[in-house]
């Protein structure tokens, strides 16, 4: 039997410096590369889109949540707009990312794949 090594199960520089596993691993990132494209795409467009209205109002607090306490209510669209950002600079730094691991797992770079 052979005996695992945990470190190379686990260690991305490992895995890729072995080459053992360079289709799936390339596989692997290539549809995490999409999904990462997809979602920065989707999100940038929904966050940049030009609306004439781009208010939300929600209440405040739950004892304001009837319809009769609107006037209560407050603007939470900068709320959403913070958030869509957030999610953007993550998705588009997840496309640098896979994009990395993806020619690290060609060239068998262990110093690309600790970078990732």
């Amino acid at each position: 039997m052979h005996k695992i090594d945990a470190e190379q199960v686990l260690s991305a520089k490992a895995r890729v410096e072995s080459g053992k596993e360079k289709g799936q691993l390339t596989f692997a990132f290539f549809l995490w590369l999409i999904a990462s494209i997809t979602i920065t795409v989707a999100t940038g467009v929904y966050l940049w889109a030009k609306d004439d209205d781009k208010s939300c109002f929600a209440p405040n607090s739950n004892k304001h949540r009837a319809v009769e306490y609107q006037s209560e209510w407050v603007d939470v669209s900068r709320r959403f707009d913070d958030v869509l950002k957030i999610f953007f600079a993550v998705a588009i730094t997840d496309v640098f990312r896979s994009f990395i691991m993806i020619i690290a797992v060609q060239r068998q770079n262990g110093a690309l794949a600790t970078l990732y």
